[in-house]
C-alpha cells in the first residue's frame, strides 16, 4: 500500500513541477501516457478471455491424463493406448496455443507499458527543438522534462501490469469460487492451520508430537 501511495505522489509531482515550465510539452508528454492506461483497460476483456482460454485448455489436458491414470488397465485391456495419446497430445497442442496467446497479449502490453518514456522523451525532442533554437526554452528545462518522464512511465507501467493482474485474477478467483459451492466466497481467506497432530499424541496438540523409545528394523530390500 505504501508503494502505490509513493508511486501517486511521484506522479503527481512529476506533472506539477514541468506544468509550471511549458503546459504544452507536460500535456503532450502525458496524453500518451493516458493513452496507454486507456489501452490496457480497453483490451481488459481480451486479457480475461485469453487467461480463461489458458485456463480452460490445461483444465481438459489434467483431465485427461486423470482420466487415463484411472483407466490405464481397461485402456490396455482395449489396446486404445494410441487413441489416448493421440487425445492427449491434440489436447496439449490446443493448450500451448491457448497459453501462447495469453502470454504474448500480456507481454506486448507489458513491453508498451515500460518502453513508453522512449516515445515521450522523443516527442519533448521534437517539440522543444523550436523553443531551444529561440532560447525561450533551456537545457536546464529539457533535463527537467526528461528526468521526470522516467517517474511518470514507471507510474503508467505499474499502474498498467496492476490491471492485467488483477483482470488474471478474477478468472482465478471465480475457478476457486466455483470449487467452493455451497461454502461462502470469504472461506477462502479464512486462517487456517496446515497441520494437526492427532488427540493424545504427545500432548494438546498445539505444538505438535513426540515419540520416545521406539526402535525399529528394516530389513534389506524391503523398504519402499
Amino acid at each position: 500500500m505504501i508503494d502505490q501511495l509513493s508511486f501517486v505522489v511521484f506522479a503527481v509531482a512529476a506533472v506539477a513541477i514541468p506544468l509550471r515550465t511549458s503546459s504544452l510539452i507536460t500535456g503532450i508528454c502525458v496524453v500518451p501516457l493516458l493513452g496507454v492506461v486507456v489501452a490496457a483497460r480497453v483490451v481488459g476483456t481480451h486479457i480475461r478471455r485469453f487467461r480463461e482460454r489458458s485456463r480452460d485448455a490445461a483444465e481438459r489436458v489434467s483431465g485427461a491424463i486423470g482420466e487415463a491414470v484411472e483407466a490405464a488397465t481397461a485402456i490396455q485391456l482395449a489396446n486404445a493406448r494410441e487413441s489416448v495419446f493421440d487425445h492427449v497430445a491434440r489436447l496439449s497442442r490446443e493448450r500451448l496455443h491457448a497459453a501462447v496467446r495469453d502470454r504474448l497479449l500480456t507481454q506486448s502490453l507489458d513491453a508498451i507499458f515500460w518502453n513508453a518514456a522512449t516515445l515521450c522523451t522523443g516527442l519533448v525532442l521534437l517539440v522543444a527543438a523550436r523553443g531551444l533554437r529561440a532560447g525561450t526554452f533551456t537545457v536546464g528545462d529539457l533535463a527537467l522534462f526528461v528526468s521526470y518522464i522516467g517517474t511518470l512511465t514507471e507510474f503508467v507501467a505499474v499502474t498498467g501490469d496492476f490491471t492485467i493482474q488483477w483482470r488474471q485474477a478474477g478468472v482465478s478467483l471465480e475457478r476457486m469460487v466455483s470449487l467452493l459451492v455451497p461454502a461462502p466466497v470469504a472461506a477462502l481467506v479464512v486462517h487456517r492451520r496446515l497441520w494437526h497432530a492427532p488427540a493424545g499424541a504427545g500432548g494438546s496438540g498445539e505444538a505438535g508430537f513426540s515419540l520416545r523409545d521406539v526402535s525399529f528394523a528394516v530389513r534389506r530390500g524391503g523398504w519402499s
